[in-house]
């Protein structure tokens, strides 16, 4: 499965299940958070699969950890500068058509992970997708890059850079190709999250996910952790309520997944308004959770513990 110089790949699923269970995750729960069968996290623990690259990160922060911790079985402490010679570099082989290898796995706390890939040609094709970005540059070889519905063909000195949320594969058109693969995830809500309780609400809303939202007079900042959810997979549809005119459109990325409820320019009586309609829209079942925004704290939690409308 990997070489002499890259035998610590072996025990990559040593790691995770010793993350996982120190974390008291379970393989199902792990399974969800990573939208893979629980079959396939069994297969990585027993060694007898591999993850790719892109889900190596997503497991890493899924257990709030580094990806140096699940490659190596430790965490490494943060430095201005680390220095990876070929020898150290950390070669996984997933199937005969497709490796990759770590060039910087002792760098605590990076937000990039770059890689060296080796594809040799295949007729399958592996999508991954995954909140963030990636840049590729072809090395040697021809390749093959889909992003969605677009098909893209590189030679050596081209480059790629795509929004990695796109379902998107890679495939070798000669008999063997290299690039350079640069994968950035965002900030899961996990590590955005300070105090054990809290994350321990946030990992039970990704494991249950797919819900809908009621947001109540939604801002910016709102529609930040709003828009994250989404692309968590937590929230399926988000319902806003209140005056939505004054939300910037850069705050509106996924139109798809949003109902909108604009009850016009904000007045004394609006706050009431869009609390009441939207604790109306979670007692009616078509949300499952509600979310404060820019509104009064009184009147939010008023139009909740009203007798008659109220949850």
């Amino acid at each position: 499965m990997a070489d002499t110089k890259t035998g610590k790949s072996r025990k990559i699923g040593i790691n995770i299940k010793k993350h996982r269970t120190d974390r008291g995750m379970t393989r199902s729960e792990l399974a969800s958070a990573l939208e893979a069968d629980e079959s396939y996290i069994a297969a990585i623990e027993d060694r007898s699969a591999l993850p790719q690259a892109s889900e190596l990160l997503k497991i890493a922060k899924i257990l709030n950890t580094d990806m140096s911790a699940l490659i190596y079985g430790k965490e490494f402490g943060a430095k201005q500068a680390t220095l990876i010679r070929a020898e150290q570099r950390v070669r996984i082989e997933r199937t005969r058509a497709f490796e990759y290898e770590s060039l910087a796995p002792y760098y605590a706390g990076r937000h990039i992970e770059p890689f060296i890939v080796e594809l040799r040609s295949s007729a399958e094709r592996e999508y991954s997708r995954h909140a963030g970005e990636e840049f590729h540059f072809v090395l040697e070889g021809k390749v093959r890059i889909t992003i969605g519905d677009e098909e893209f063909t590189l030679g050596p000195g081209d480059s790629l850079y795509f929004d990695s949320s796109l379902p998107h594969a890679l495939s070798a058109l000669t008999e063997h190709a290299k690039l350079l693969a640069a994968i950035y995830i965002g900030e899961t809500m996990l590590q955005k999250t300070r105090g054990k309780r809290m994350r321990d609400m946030v990992h039970a809303a990704k494991v249950t996910g797919g819900k809908n939202l009621a947001v109540v007079c939604p801002d910016e900042s709102t529609m930040d952790a709003v828009n994250m959810a989404i692309e968590e997979g937590i929230v399926r549809t988000a319902w806003l309520f209140g005056d939505l005119r004054s939300l910037p459109e850069s705050c509106l990325r996924y139109p798809d997944s949003y109902r909108q409820t604009d009850l016009g320019a904000a007045s004394s009586s609006l706050e009431k308004e869009a609390a009441r309609d939207a604790v109306a829209r979670v007692a009616k079942g078509d949300c499952q959770m509600l979310m404060k925004g820019r509104i009064n704290t009184a009147i939010f939690v008023k139009a909740m513990l009203n007798k008659r409308s109220g949850i």
